[in-house]
């Protein structure tokens, strides 16, 4: 059977259990085998990372131990024990036949439980007409999902599977049952039992509040939309504290620096200026805090792969670094964890969820406050993007990588400001100019993750050096250091044709229709051509 053949299928709902049998040639051949009452808990990344990619993972507790539940390519179902845990990781999927391209889409993240799944399954086996062998199994299965309080009954599905040397049978079977027009094909197991929970299926971390009014007034807008970065952290804080999956460390961290570039672009104009200030300092120091553990997290996720493209005779001996990356990150995280646990953390984003909640004042010292909040957003992004244009022409083949890393800084100030008012303007054209803000930025934030992983990894030879680690262990860190420089050459030589691309007279053209303030004559402000020159060009 073909990879189309062999996915599951709905039966229709008017259609009576086991009434499908009727439309076999022989159905003497098809002996009941035994019927079971399974119970999955399906398990997925927090972002939902395999419904994304139409993939699914159960997890199946027995008297006798847990197992792991995935239909492979074919759609035969494969099982392997897996430890009891809370949370299970990508490297707890080994011993699942094809856990490969599962683990590709997790990464570092943890499996959470999503939904739990109830079902009876019906096995049936089609058998040889002389030696009563069987050659093809069929299930029926019906299943019930549950998400809280939340229920939903699944379409009756189907599944065949030829027995070796019995493909064609099947085949002929499911040929049958097609044109008896009974059988249509099924979606995942996990993609239907989310369609079908509908709105009980609970929302993932919130998305950022989308301001959608070109009219609001600078003050209320401003505060509505730091109100809903507040809102993001608050939801992400359990999952880094809990420390189950890396992503809700990067999209908090996300939220802290959202908020810092709109403090420190708009605060001031739109908000009193001496409370800005206050929290400015208090998200600077917290941005801070969880910076060394989401760098480590990103080094442990790049040290993956990099121990398969070392000499055959160095493989494997990256182990004790892996295992320091690890340590390092755990004690980052703890001390992240004590702060974020602290009285005064709390104080503080209590103090600011307060402030952004008292209504606008009737007389507001910002000068800003009572204007439109987009012509105010797009004098901001277009200064940022002015200066990106500037700086990044500036930068030359002998430039210091420390002028990489300041223009990241302002294409992801650029950026954040772009996503925080994305309401305002055309979704089309915005998202055109943002993917390749995105493309640039990518690069130049895989650039300095690259010259950060070298410095640590440095430091770490010298203390494995001191501590007389294996000579092997010491040349394994000495190629991937190696492999980490060649992939920053690589980067840093892609960078002209990158940023040339992003500065094009296309994309100046849509920023400056986006974005270009008008003067008070109505005269647009010059947009500097990427030379330098000051010309207005494209």
């Amino acid at each position: 059977m073909s990879d189309s053949d062999a996915r599951e299928y709905e039966l229709p709902a008017s259609l009576a259990a086991g009434s499908w049998r009727t439309l076999l040639a022989e159905p003497e051949r098809l002996r009941p085998v035994r019927e079971t009452t399974p119970h999955l808990v399906v398990l997925d990344t927090f972002d939902r990372a395999l419904l994304a990619a139409g993939l699914w993972l159960g997890l199946e507790r027995r008297r006798a131990g847990s197992r792991l539940v995935c239909p492979d390519e074919r759609g035969v179902w494969q099982r392997a024990p897996v430890r009891a845990a809370e949370h299970l990781l990508a490297a707890d999927l080994a011993p699942l036949p094809g856990a490969d391209r599962l683990v590709r889409r997790i990464g570092l993240r943890a499996l959470l439980p999503q939904l739990a799944l109830t079902g009876t399954r019906a096995e049936w086996r089609l058998a040889d007409a002389g030696t009563g062998a069987a050659r093809v199994l069929l299930f029926e299965e019906r299943w019930r999902a549950h998400c809280g309080t939340a229920e939903a009954v699944l379409p009756l599905r189907l599944r065949i599977v030829p027995l070796k040397g019995a493909r064609r049978e099947a085949r002929a079977l499911l040929q049958r049952l097609q044109q008896a027009a009974i059988l249509t094909p099924a979606p995942g197991l996990y993609l239907d039992a989310v369609s079908q929970l509908g709105a009980g299926w609970p929302a993932t971390v919130p998305p950022m509040r989308v301001l959608d009014d070109p009219a609001q007034r600078s003050d209320q807008a401003v505060r509505q939309a730091l109100r809903g970065l507040l809102e993001v952290m608050l939801a992400n804080s359990e999952g880094v504290l809990a420390e189950t999956d890396t992503e809700f460390l990067h999209d908090f961290r996300v939220a802290v620096r959202r908020t810092r570039a709109v403090l420190g672009q708009l605060g001031c104009r739109a908000l009193p200026a001496h409370q800005v200030e206050r929290f400015r300092r208090g998200f600077a120091a917290l941005a801070q805090a969880t910076g060394e553990s989401r760098d480590l997290d990103v080094m442990r996720l790049a040290l993956e792969p990099f121990d398969a493209t070392l000499p055959a005779e160095l493989r494997g001996q990256t182990g004790p670094l892996r295992e320091a990356v690890a340590a390092q990150a755990c004690k980052a995280h703890q001390r992240l964890a004590v702060r974020l646990r602290s009285a005064a953390h709390r104080r503080f984003l209590a103090a600011w969820g307060r402030f952004l909640d008292r209504p606008p004042p009737r007389r507001p010292v910002a000068a800003a406050a009572r204007q439109p909040i987009e012509p105010l957003a797009s004098r901001r992004i277009w200064k940022l993007y002015r200066r990106l244009l500037r700086e990044g022409r500036a930068i030359a083949p002998d430039s210091p990588a420390e002028a990489l890393h300041e223009l990241r800084k302002t294409a992801k100030k650029l950026r954040y400001q772009m996503e925080v008012f994305a309401g305002l303007y055309p979704a089309e054209r915005l998202a055109v100019s943002l993917k390749w803000l995105k493309k640039l930025q990518n690069l130049l934030g895989a650039f300095q993750d690259a010259s950060v992983q070298v410095e640590r990894l440095r430091e770490l030879a010298d203390r494995f050096r001191e501590r007389g680690a294996p000579t092997a262990t010491l040349l394994a860190i000495g190629g991937t250091i190696t492999r980490l420089l060649d992939e920053r050459q690589r980067l840093r030589a892609r960078y002209a044709a990158v940023f040339e691309d992003f500065a094009s007279a296309g994309h100046r053209r849509r920023f400056r229709q986006l974005f270009r303030p008008r003067d008070p004559a109505g005269i647009p402000e010059a947009v500097p051509h990427p030379a330098g020159d000051g010309s207005s060009r494209g």
